[in-house]
């Protein structure tokens, strides 16, 4: 494992890394999640886990079955957490992407954002 200051959840592949480490030659720190921020390093944890997950479907039928996954776990959200309603959330199975919403005629030129740009 290499050496350097983590801010990452520990899984189960890096608890048995940690375990391998000679205490006696290493410093480990690590922390109880706090209940404050465990939304925000889960969530991201999750996103770089789906997405991962999501990118082995690459056959003709990808596009499709990432979508059927992606609605498989917002309802596994909707059952765990009746009283939000993510129904509204569930993703229109022809995967399209709305690039633009504008009164009047259509603007030539515009530029794509990027998913990352809009934080």
């Amino acid at each position: 494992m290499e050496e350097g200051l983590y801010e990452q959840l520990i899984t189960k592949l890096l608890a048995n890394k940690l375990e391998t480490q000679l205490p006696e030659q290493y410093y480990i720190k690590s922390s109880v999640l706090d209940k404050e921020e465990a939304a925000r390093y889960l969530s991201m944890y999750l996103a770089g886990t789906i997405k991962y997950a999501l990118s082995e479907y690459k056959d003709e039928n990808g596009l499709s079955r990432q979508i059927e996954l992606s609605n498989k776990i917002i309802q596994l959200l909707m059952q765990e957490l009746p009283r939000l309603y993510l129904n509204e959330n569930l993703i229109e199975s022809q995967g399209k992407l709305l690039e633009g919403f504008f009164y009047g005629e259509k603007i030539r030129g515009y530029i794509y954002l990027a998913v990352n740009a809009v934080k």
